[in-house]
């Protein structure tokens, strides 16, 4: 496969965080420290969690359905474990007498700074960020990038691998499939088969009509580190997206279709 300038400099990034240019090994990571407030997006509630310790790789602490439980209350004890790069955590809470239980499965990267996984009121992958001590919630998106997810909001797209110009790099996607890629104005996320990144993750280039995501750290090893997002001239709609794992495969995905959703 011919590799773009774009890839180039995308692989440079990739090195430099640390991330392999090569095939993707996982050294079994005796465990990131994941102790601090955490926010879920990709969900209706800014799901918030005070990780206060992880003793022997049992996770405790409190969580919350909003951001504080002066602002909801609708907050538990958080109960959960940690084991190398991977961790489960949760909490139960009723709210006018209805009971409900937040939990989440999730792959952590290596610095302890992203995790990524199942949530499990939700049908679609989720992220979780660190938040800072005196931190609101995730910044909302603005500029380039808020007009970029606003144009990927008017659609639902369906990509599918191209091996127009090369076979398929690997094994991490197949050609006989469709992918599912969503976004979101507001606080602004990009979600879907291929993972969920926030806006402040994200970039907008103009000149190229190219929004670019990441590099993030790896969690999931079955997803993208870092994706490219080409749009047609009048920025309002999606043509192609390259994706680059943490191993540094390049794969491109052309639209098989978009379906417009309600405005």
């Amino acid at each position: 496969m011919k590799r773009s300038s774009w890839w180039a400099g995308a692989a440079a990034i990739l090195a430099a965080q640390g991330c392999s240019t090569g095939t993707a090994t996982d050294t079994g990571n005796a465990g990131p420290d994941v102790t601090g407030r955490w926010t879920m997006f990709v969900w209706e509630d800014p799901v918030t969690v005070d990780i206060k310790e992880t003793t022997g790789g049992v996770i405790g602490g409190g969580g919350c359905c909003g951001l504080s439980p002066q602002d909801f209350p609708c907050c538990g004890a958080l109960r959960g474990q940690v084991a190398d790069r991977r961790a489960s955590f949760g909490f139960s809470f009723d709210l006018s007498g209805v009971p409900y239980d937040y939990s989440t499965n999730v792959f952590v990267s290596a610095d302890g700074q992203r995790m990524t996984g199942s949530f499990s009121l939700a049908g679609r992958r989720v992220a979780w960020r660190r938040l800072g001590a005196t931190d609101d919630y995730l910044p909302a998106a603005e500029g380039g990038v808020a007009q970029a997810l606003y144009a990927l909001q008017a659609a639902r797209y369906q990509l599918a691998v191209s091996t127009e110009s090369a076979p398929l790099p690997g094994a991490d996607f197949n050609d006989q499939l469709l992918y599912q890629l969503d976004g979101f104005s507001g606080v602004g996320y990009i979600t879907g088969d291929l993972g969920a990144f926030w806006a402040g993750e994200m970039a907008w280039n103009a000149d190229e009509q190219l929004l670019t995501v990441g590099p993030v750290p790896a969690t999931d090893p079955s997803l993208p580190v870092m994706l490219a997002l080409r749009f047609d001239a009048s920025a309002t709609g999606l043509t192609s997206v390259d994706a680059t794992m943490a191993s540094g495969l390049l794969y491109r995905f052309k639209v098989a279709g978009a379906t417009p959703t309600a405005p």
